[in-house]
């Protein structure tokens, strides 16, 4: 290690401050790096199982313990924001027709459409001429033949940009609404039910092509073309309610050409066909938050090399933006996501805003090369980062964190932790604040009998502090707290393990404890706990008393092998000692 003590240098008198803040203050922060310390533990997961993995630390003492999440991600940085509540959908236009950038941002609202006109900086709200502003907007943007279109559930409308005024409009035979719909330059996709239907867009006319009614009602659908933006698509992706599918159909026919059942009781509520490094995929993410990915053949239309990742726990929104003459895809959801390419395979980075639930690429003067983003209560304009950064997540624990460690099979993280409580005149105690352990979806505590006999040579008073130490079963997708095993008085957990033992294809849990004493200089009793955590109960599957404090525990050739005070010990499933 080496140490610089270099002095800082100034490359200009501009760099320095020499009017105050308004605290009268002449330092100004330039950049913040958020404190991990002290970190007592860390395991590192891969729990999208794509490659990139997470650190995941115990992280602070007392009220300030929490769990960090640190990943590589990517930025978004904010240059506007306004506060509009209600947001359904977002999508920017331009209207004069000899404009090369977006000039119009369309705000889709339960009953109404609002229209911003962007003018450098400046936002103002305008009308858009053959546009309606009493419905709500599904689509809207600029199509082939210089024109401008928008879907909502009565019609589809098309607008001439010179002069602008409508010139065709399409509504469904029978009067009923669509549900969904999906568009490109030349082509609308649309679902009224069960029944889709397939328009082409021409210059002064929607032309209806074809209908087909499908077994179940429409959840979501897509009509992407993969041979460039200006072409005609001859597939179709969408996702069906009741049977839970994805299907590949070809246009104009309707003719299907794959079929996927996507399994569970979640339906699907984005579909999205695109293409990384000239190698073609189908994206399908359910209501859950996760995400079904396939390659797609695009001359048979069949689905290959299924695999799912888990972005968040909310319905996903999937939209595409370019990046760095790059195409990439934005998934919408309470973790948003940036899903690119990158040596033909695909990669999952968290973005740094904690929800997002509509996303547009906008390329505007004011602001090139930008996205807009909203999430419940504001729209915000910003730039994305080209290259990765670290990005800390917090999860409040309010006590102390000591061990952790991941357990696939559950997909759980285990925690080790400890809070503060206040001995009371009853002779019971209360914890000093609210924190996980006493927060748990469900609980249990300690009744062991193996020290039964012994009593604890040290009496608390009333109004002391004590020790409550705790196993914590933690969801690796919501980080909440599903169960915590509260331990006996006096009794410190020191380590935790996750690990199957011998040939018992079970997967457990295994803390290490010591009772600890104020007159002892080393502990003389500890105790090995088994734990499995299985349909949402944890369950003591085993314990041993041992001579000492268990400081450490691995797996070592399926038994396991613990340090005891200055003694190692092997045990195995049953926690029958092996040898010493």
């Amino acid at each position: 290690m080496s140490l610089y003590v270099d002095p800082l240098s100034i490359t200009s008198f501009s760099d320095l401050t020499v009017d105050s803040t308004e605290q009268g203050s002449y330092v100004a922060a330039m950049e913040t790096f958020t404190n991990l310390g002290p970190i007592v533990d860390m395991c590192v997961v891969d729990l999208e199982r794509q490659g990139q993995g997470q650190l995941v630390t115990c992280s602070g003492a007392f009220k300030e313990g929490s769990l960090r999440i640190i990943r590589n991600g990517i930025g978004i940085h904010e240059h506007a924001s306004i506060d509009l509540p209600g947001i359904k959908g977002l999508w920017p236009l331009r209207v004069a027709a000899s404009r090369e950038t977006d000039d119009t941002l369309v705000l889709s609202f339960v009953g109404q459409t609002r229209v911003l006109t962007l003018s450098g900086e400046e936002v103002e709200e305008t009308d858009l001429a053959g546009f309606v502003d009493d419905q709500q907007t599904f689509f809207c943007g600029n199509v082939a033949h210089q024109q401008l279109i928008q879907i909502t559930s009565a019609s589809v409308r098309l607008v001439s940009q010179d002069p602008q005024s409508l010139v065709s409009e399409w509504k469904e035979p029978q009067g009923r609404k669509v549900s969904v719909c999906s568009c490109n330059s030349r082509q609308v996709l649309l679902a009224v039910g069960r029944v889709l239907y397939h328009l082409e867009i021409h210059p002064g006319e929607l032309r209806q092509m074809s209908c087909t009614e499908m077994e179940h009602e429409v959840a979501c659908l897509d009509v992407t073309p993969l041979k460039g933006s200006d072409t005609m698509s001859s597939l179709c992706a969408i996702g069906l309610w009741t049977d839970i599918s994805a299907r590949i159909l070809s246009l104009p026919d309707f003719q299907l050409l794959h079929k996927e059942m996507l399994g569970g009781e979640i339906i699907p509520r984005s579909i999205l066909m695109t293409s990384f490094e000239n190698s073609h995929y189908l994206l399908c993410a359910l209501g859950d938050g996760a995400l079904f990915y396939f390659s797609l053949n695009t001359e048979t239309g069949l689905l290959s090399d299924r695999k799912k990742v888990t972005l968040g726990t909310q319905p996903t929104v999937l939209r595409t933006f370019r990046s760095l003459s790059t195409t990439n895809v934005f998934a919408c959801s309470d973790r948003p996501t940036v899903i690119y390419s990158s040596n033909h395979k695909l990669v999952f980075s968290n973005v740094n805003l904690k929800e997002v639930n509509y996303m547009c690429p906008l390329n505007s003067e004011g602001y090139p090369d930008s996205l807009a983003l909203a999430n419940n209560s504001t729209l915000t304009i910003g730039t994305i980062d080209e290259i990765q950064k670290l990005h800390i997540r917090t999860v409040p624990l309010y006590e102390s964190p000591r061990k952790i460690c991941y357990q696939e099979v559950s997909q759980c993280f285990g925690v080790l932790s400890s809070r503060t409580e206040v001995q009371d005149a009853s002779g019971g105690s209360s914890p000093l604040r609210p924190s996980a352990s006493t927060q748990a979806l469900s609980s249990s505590v300690s009744s062991s009998k193996l020290f039964s006999g012994s009593t604890s040579p040290h009496e608390t008073s009333f109004g002391e502090e004590i020790e409550v130490h705790n196993l914590l079963i933690i969801d690796q997708h919501t980080f909440e707290v599903l169960h915590t095993h509260q331990f006996l008085q006096n009794e410190y957990t020191l380590s935790l393990v996750s690990c199957k033992l011998g040939k018992d294809p079970s997967t457990y849990f295994i803390v290490g404890t010591a009772m600890v004493y104020p007159d002892e200089a080393e502990p003389k009793q500890g105790r090995i706990v088994v734990f499995q955590y299985s349909d949402g109960k944890l369950q003591t599957v085993a314990e041993k008393e041992v001579k000492g404090a268990v400081y450490s525990m691995v797996e070592f050739n399926g038994k396991l092998l613990a340090s005891i005070n200055s003694t190692v010990i092997m045990d195995n499933r049953h926690l029958v000692m092996l040898c010493i």
